[in-house]
């Protein structure tokens, strides 16, 4: 009987799954698997580029890339929308 050639499983990151599930989706609740945000904001930079291959606007992505709009204040109300129907 023929041997069947071994498929190597190789890991997609050296993030365990639930780190990688907390960078793409965000953390659960009030708890990280991440000991600080630091080692969270680390290992998105070790592995940003993998995960941004993988996966569509992680979380991490929106939390450590994209700059900060300094021109909104979180205090003012958004203007209500007026587009009419019809």
């Amino acid at each position: 009987m023929p041997r069947r050639q071994r498929i190597e499983k190789k890991r997609r990151t050296g993030l365990d799954m639930l780190e990688e599930f907390e960078l793409v989706l965000g953390p659960g609740g009030s708890d990280s698997v991440f000991p600080s945000e630091e080692a969270r904001r680390a290992a998105w930079e070790e592995h940003r580029d993998e995960l941004l291959a993988a996966f569509t606007r992680p979380w991490a992505a929106a939390q450590y890339d994209e700059p900060e709009d300094e021109d909104l204040d979180p205090d003012e109300d958004a203007a209500p929308w007026s587009g009419s129907a019809g």
